[in-house]
This record gives C-alpha cells, sequence and structure tokens, in this order.
C-alpha cells in the first residue's frame, strides 16, 4: 500500500489534518518542514534568512527523498512549495497517493492573518503575495494530485474524513 502526501499551499490544513488522517490509517506521520528542519539544523526561518527561498526548495527536496524511503506506509504533510520543483511532483504522483488540499483565495488570506511565521509572506501586501503564489501554483498541485479535497467549508475532521473515505475507495480498502 502506498503512503499517503498531503499537499497544498500553506494554510490548507495539511499539519492539521495529517495526524488524523494517519490515526485513521494506523500509520505514523511525518511533517516534511520537519524533516528539512532535521536535515539542515536550522528553522524554515533561518534557512529562508540565510540561503534564501532557493535554499529551502533544496532542503524540502532531500527531505522528500529521504522520507519516501520508508518502508512502512505513513501519512505525509508536505511544504506548500515541494510541488515547485518537477521531480518533486513525479516522486508525489509515482510513489504516493497524494491528496491536494485545496482551499480559496479568501480562505487562505483570514486563516494566514493570523500567522505571522511564513517567509513568503513577510513582505508589505501578504494579500498580494497570497494571490501570486496560489496562482502560479494552483496547477502545480493538481498536476500532482491523484484526489483533490476541497476544504473551505469544512474542519479539519471533516477533512481527515473525506479523505479517509476517498483513499478507501481508491485502494478497495
Amino acid at each position: 500500500m502506498k503512503s499517503i502526501a498531503l499537499i497544498g499551499f500553506m494554510g490548507s490544513g495539511k499539519s492539521t489534518v495529517g495526524p488524523l488522517l494517519a490515526r485513521r490509517q494506523g500509520r505514523p506521520f511525518f511533517d516534511l518542514d520537519s524533516i528539512a528542519e532535521r536535515l539542515s539544523g536550522k528553522t524554515v526561518s533561518e534557512v529562508f534568512s540565510g540561503e534564501g527561498e532557493s535554499g529551502w526548495r533544496l532542503w524540502e527536496s532531500r527531505a522528500l527523498a529521504e522520507v519516501v524511503e520508508e518502508e512502512l506506509p505513513f501519512v505525509l504533510a508536505c511544504g506548500g512549495g515541494v510541488v515547485l520543483d518537477a521531480k518533486n511532483r513525479d516522486i508525489l504522483r509515482q510513489r504516493f497517493l497524494t491528496i491536494y488540499l485545496d482551499v480559496s483565495e479568501a480562505v487562505l488570506i483570514e486563516r494566514l492573518r493570523r500567522n505571522k511565521g511564513r517567509p513568503l509572506l513577510a513582505v508589505a501586501e501578504p494579500e498580494a503575495a497570497i494571490a501570486a503564489l496560489l496562482k502560479a501554483r494552483r496547477a502545480l498541485y493538481e498536476a500532482a494530485a491523484h484526489l483533490i479535497i476541497e476544504t473551505d467549508l469544512k474542519n479539519p475532521t471533516e477533512v481527515a474524513d473525506e479523505a479517509q473515505t476517498a483513499v478507501a475507495k481508491l485502494t478497495g480498502a
């Protein structure tokens, strides 16, 4: 059975839904950002500060390459930018059952307004940054995904339930 990867924009709920889905599946949960932080020895913000976004994307790719070697199936919450690298998209399509947690721009702006620890949103106009990043990434999320779950009007438990049902239908489990 394949491992499950959750992808989507920052604030889409991957790190909240992931542990819920992992419990339902009886699988371990991993967070790609945490793995990349462990490998780099720095926080996301420290890497962005010292190595820039491109440096972070390299650590993110290294983390994905490491976690894909796990033998037992697991649930993985990916960083929002993991899909920017074509090789990562290929890994997500081939080695995982990948679920895109889709969320509207308006809901993202509301969710991310409360979160100040996002390096890509540490700009004068974070709403414009969200719009531009989402526009640039949406097609990449869709290309990497086997399933898309709209999350705007759902709480994390409802999203995990929907993901569990969809996985069962796809895998026959």
